[in-house]
């Protein structure tokens, strides 16, 4: 049946109705009909006529009583007239749907939500109310429809058009005085339970019916298992502006009373798991925004617990206590990690939950003390009388919580700090509570009963054969191999490399076998994957063979450190320069908004290829304090290693990330120095140069930023510097060479310790202490420095320049030092500044300038010496000229000053290599020939443009040169229409619109055609009705819609895509300005990209939106 046919029989069956209301026999016959059709509807698969089945009943429910006369009382008998019209209806309405035992059908369409309101409220008004005669009567119907009821008020349902409670029209309806004193007096009855100051007389109509329709729906919804939904009513904005809230607090703890009540009367419908089910709603309203809806949840579960302290030995409800905890603690760490785009949604890994939080820090610090005081207190007297049970459930928590990474779950500190507690009912421990001085707990008999310790237990019965052991092992080892070596992207096996390592460890631990085959293996598998996961399940494993099989542990060690020293060798994680920043002098300049994703995916990258190094260098840091005094081998291994590294440094990554995991093996280094200088071993001075030579090796780079905005990060690495600079500050080496090293160093730390600061706390950054680094830059030391490593005296000085702290004579010093021996600092770009005025042939062989840089070099005071004008020349050539293609308004100003020639050539054979270069310099050329926007005064560089264009134009190819003139004659013929807005200037908007759609119908879109302003896509059509007049006195604007077809940017690499997934079809709106000059709009957008660009790649958080300006002849121009 088609809906028009269905709508057309359920009226004949609702006028049915209406007419047969006076016939007792008909009416019996017509509702039992009404039944059957409910029951047949909620079998129906098709959702569009149950939908409007059950609106057509809720309506019918609504309809009745509606008189013209609100706000008056009406006679007893009208509304009970009306009230037994919408009885027929219940019945029909509680068969459509499901019975309280089945999953509620809770409707989210907002129309079908706005009507189940409206339904009760009539309820209400019309005799329906908590305990009475009516709802006792039909209670079995009205308990059907609570259950797949919707809240009567909700934040996520609340109508912004109907602000105010007082206003609904079905709340303000005319009732009875008799059903107002009945409502009147159940409100008084329940609210005053819970407070001693209710008074109806305070309370409008409108608000009595709401109050009382929530209490009836509330305490049916009680009887079908939920006691929650009331305290979503305090969530809506209309109910807080009625000022509702305090009541519908009181009734949403009655309802928490009379649900435990409930429950332990053993009622039927009340099932332990709608009780962990309601508790887990609650902890979450706990951390609600609203405080009163806050306040209300923890009383509410205050009254549960009180009642069923039992009813948290669950995993549902202990498990969702725990993650409440752990993401509220998250929140807070949010602060460091995210401090200027604040998270508000945080979602639990062992649990579904996702909690929305305010943004306040401070709110979210007070939230966490006060969960965390209330959880104490519950799980507290859960484990006074279901000790075992509770900590069973506690244990299931910390193995599911996977907290086994270098992470901070707060949940599974909880856990292990409550199940870890001396209470009464421990006999006999509780008695020993007197020993004041000792801090007693259970945690040795918790941990034995988790799952950790249990598995060598289980794998030795499991396993009674060796050969059988070695076999499955054996092929499971095998067959790893293969698929590691076989996997591109080896994150995947992450997981099944776990469960090998567990076995291996095992096996090694509990039989008695050969074990070097294995611990060979339990090494070597890891570093086969070399990502964190892996090293990290790595590094627990091999700590508990040493400590269970100590006669392993050297062998180990030894495998270890051996693969440490290949990933060295091999250039892998911290040892590979494959995430180093660029300069954003050499990135490509885009009219983008800022993109935070590209950000986030590039720190994670880096991020994720840094951290198994960090790992590894802890790891070995610690095991060496903890074997330091167990034999001198031991000793020497370690110090060969770490020498081996601290010397690689040199070739290490010098992201910014890396910068934490390179002092870590400085400060691992200066323990063993330590240790070396004490002893006077051999190895005292090849330690001590490995070290300052390895530190020393982060500041061959220019000065950078701490990347991104996690200050977590920042604060360890400040940290770490200060060890670091506290170790030096304390030495004195009698080495003239190492002496030196230490001085620059200090002064380098003291630097980098500085611009941290700066981070950490912009507005007030502290001083590095004097009496940590007492060390001063002078002449003699630059002189030093730059004898030991040029990159590092250059680097010295511009630090010290930044700060506005430089002398003149530091840097007559440097200049000086690079005439002498310029191939010294030859790699550094910035470096050539220092000798561009003295002809120094060196300049030639030196690394390419910026683009930006370089095309200042054609400028004045430099364009007439030929040495410059040859390296600015190698470094713009040595750029694609995609890269180049955003200075073409720099690159043609420099023309007024290329009185060699060299612009000019550059132009000519860069256009012949990209046909888009050519188009923007031609449309560039010709915004730049005239000094007016009118083309009446010609500018001085005009003769030199033009020759330069006709010379380009006369280069091209024959396919070229057909692109050329079909991508102008497109454009020309666009612009065109401004020139001929011009006579309708003064016409109304309508006519102008009408002129612009007439020409833009007539225009012909070509293959391959683009608009200057979005040179990455092809426009493939026009919205011929898109055009719109924009305003202007006297100049005729117009903006246009292009359905254009670009690239699609893809963040990840390595993935696969199909041509057509490669591309995407986006609309882009294009004004078109003809009178006026946009050379310095450009400009200015310039400047925003530029900046965009230095912001994303030093990962700050500033959004900008450098949209684009195309300059495309004197006065013309395009604006994206």
């Amino acid at each position: 049946m088609n809906k028009k046919d269905f709508s057309s029989l359920l009226k004949y069956y609702y006028d049915l109705s209406e007419s047969s209301f006076n016939n007792l026999s008909d009416l019996k016959i017509g509702i039992d009909t009404w039944i059957r059709f409910s029951k047949a509807m909620l079998n129906s698969s098709n959702e569009e006529l149950y939908n409007l089945y059950l609106n057509g009943l809720l309506m019918q429910i609504i309809s009745k009583g509606d008189v013209d006369d609100l706000e008056h009382h009406r006679p007893n008998q009208s509304v009970t007239a009306s009230a037994n019209q919408i009885v027929i209806f219940l019945k029909p309405l509680a068969n459509l749907l499901p019975p309280i035992n089945e999953k509620p059908r809770i409707p989210t369409n907002k129309e079908t939500i706005r009507r189940f309101q409206d339904a009760w409220f009539n309820l209400s008004v019309h005799g329906f109310a908590y305990n009475s005669s009516l709802y006792k009567e039909h209670l079995p119907d009205l308990l059907r429809i609570a259950h797949s009821t919707p809240a009567l008020a909700s934040e996520i349902t609340w109508n912004r058009s109907e602000t105010s409670i007082e206003m609904n029209t079905i709340l303000r309806r005319g009732t009875s005085k008799t059903t107002e004193r009945i409502h009147k007096d159940i409100l008084k009855q329940v609210i005053s339970l819970k407070s001693s100051n209710f008074d109806d007389s305070q309370l409008s109509r409108p608000g009595i019916m709401f109050l009382s329709s929530t209490l009836m729906l509330e305490m049916l919804r009680v009887q079908t298992g939920n006691c929650a939904k009331a305290l979503e009513y305090m969530s809506d904005p209309s109910v807080i502006i009625a000022k509702l809230s305090p009541h519908i607090a009181h009734i949403s703890q009655y309802c928490a009373s009379k649900y435990a009540d409930l429950l332990l009367s053993k009622n039927r419908q009340l099932s332990i798991d709608k009780v962990t089910l309601r508790l887990k709603e609650l902890f979450i309203y706990c951390c609600h925004r609203n405080i009163d809806l806050q306040n209300c949840a923890f009383k509410c579960v205050d009254i549960i617990l009180g009642k069923i302290p039992s009813a948290l030995c669950y995993e549902q409800s202990s498990f969702a206590l725990l993650d409440v905890l752990a993401l509220l603690f998250q929140s807070i760490i949010d602060a460091d990690t995210n401090e200027y785009e604040p998270l508000t949604q945080f979602k639990s890994r062992v649990t579904d939950i996702n909690l929305s939080l305010s943004d306040s820090y401070v709110w979210r610090q007070e939230t966490l003390d006060r969960f965390s005081a209330n959880a104490t207190r519950w799980v507290t007297n859960s484990l006074r009388i279901c000790d075992g049970d509770m900590k069973s459930v506690l244990s299931s928590y910390v193995t599911k919580a996977d907290a086994s990474h270098r992470t901070v779950n707060y949940g599974v500190s909880f856990a292990l700090d409550m199940a870890s507690k001396v209470l009464s009912n421990d006999r006999e421990f509780f008695q020993l509570q007197g020993m004041q001085s000792k801090r007693l707990n259970t945690t040795a008999g918790f941990l034995s009963q988790t799952p950790w310790n249990t598995d060598l237990k289980l794998f030795e019965s499991s396993y009674s054969e060796i050969v059988k052991v070695r076999s499955n092992l054996d092929k499971k080892i095998s067959k790893f191999i293969v698929m590691a070596k076989e996997q591109s992207r080896k994150e995947n096996l992450s997981k099944e490399l776990g469960k090998l390592i567990d076995e291996i460890t095992r096996a090694i631990v509990v039989f008695s076998i050969d074990k070097i085959e294995y611990v060979k293996w339990i090494v070597d598998l890891p570093f086969l994957l070399f990502d964190s996961h892996s090293i990290q399940h790595a590094c627990s494993n091999w700590l508990g063979i040493m400590n269970s099989k100590p006669e392993c542990s050297p062998l180990l060690l030894s495998y270890i450190l051996t693969n440490f020293e290949k990933t060295v060798s091999d250039g892998l994680g911290l040892y590979s320069r494959e995430h180093d920043l660029k300069d954003p002098g050499f990135c490509t300049m885009e009219y983008l908004p800022t993109n935070k994703l590209v950000v986030a995916h590039n720190s994670k990258l880096a991020s994720s290829s840094l951290k198994p190094h960090l790992l590894l260098i802890r790891f070995l840091s610690s095991h060496f304090h903890a074997t330091l005094y167990r034999s001198d081998h031991t000793l020497n291994m370690f110090t060969e290693t770490v020498i081996f590294a601290l010397k690689s440094l040199k070739s290490a990554s010098l992201h910014p990330f890396a910068r934490l995991s390179r002092f870590e093996i400085v400060n691992f280094g200066c323990a063993l120095a330590k240790h070396h200088i004490l002893l006077e071993t051999s190895f005292k001075y090849p330690i001590i140069n490995a070290l300052l030579d390895g530190s020393l090796s982060w500041f061959t780079k220019e000065v950078v930023t701490p990347f991104g905005n996690n200050k977590l990060k920042v604060k360890a690495d400040y940290e770490l510097l200060t060890m670091v600079a506290q170790f030096f500050s304390q030495m004195q080496f009698r080495d003239l060479e190492a002496e030196r090293k230490r001085v620059i160093l200090l002064l380098f730390i003291e630097d980098e310790m500085k611009i941290m600061n700066t981070w950490i706390n912009p507005l007030n950054p502290s001083v590095v202490s004097p009496y940590l680094i007492n060390v001063k830059l002078d002449e003699k030391v630059l002189t030093d420095c730059y004898k030991l490593d040029g990159k590092l005296a250059f680097n010295l000085v511009s630090r010290t320049e930044k700060n506005g702290t430089l002398s003149s004579s530091l840097v007559k010093t440097l200049r000086s030092l690079i005439l002498k021996d310029p191939f010294a600092v030859s790699d550094i770009p910035s470096a050539v500044n220092y000798i561009c005025d003295s002809d120094v042939p060196a300049i030639v062989c030196w690394t390419p300038a910026a683009p930006v840089d370089a095309i200042n070099k054609f400028l004045p005071p430099f364009n007439r010496r030929p040495l410059v004008l040859q390296y600015a020349m190698r470094s713009i050539e040595s750029f694609d000229a995609h890269l180049t293609f955003f200075y073409v308004p720099q690159i043609v100003q420099t023309v007024r000053h290329d009185e060699l020639g060299y612009i000019r050539r550059y132009i000519l054979e860069t256009a012949n290599v990209s046909q888009l270069f050519a188009h923007q310099i031609i449309w560039n050329m010709s915004a730049n020939s005239f000094k007016d926007e009118d083309s009446t005064i010609p500018d001085a560089i005009k003769p030199q443009l033009d020759s330069i264009r006709e010379s380009m134009i006369a280069s091209f190819s024959d396919q070229d040169r057909a692109y050329f003139e079909k991508e102008f004659s497109f454009f020309g013929e666009v612009t065109g229409i401004s020139g001929k807005l011009k006579p309708f200037i003064k016409k109304s908007k309508p006519e102008k619109k009408a002129k612009i759609d007439e020409e833009m119908s007539k225009i012909k879109v070509e293959e391959g055609v683009y608009l200057p302003s979005n040179p990455d896509g092809v426009v493939i059509d026009i919205d011929r009705k898109s055009g719109k007049p924009l305003q202007s006195h006297a100049k005729a604007p117009f903006m246009a819609t292009f359905i254009i077809k670009k690239k699609k940017e893809n963040l990840i690499a390595e993935e696969v895509m199909n041509e057509e997934e490669k591309y995407e079809i986006v609309k882009t709106s294009a004004i078109f300005k003809v009178g006026d000059d946009c050379r310095q709009d450009v400009l200015a957008l310039q400047l925003i990209s530029m900046f965009r660009t230095i912001w994303m790649t030093a990962g700050v958080d500033v959004y900008v939106f450098p949209n684009r300006v195309t300059a495309t002849a004197p006065g013309w121009g395009i604006i994206d």
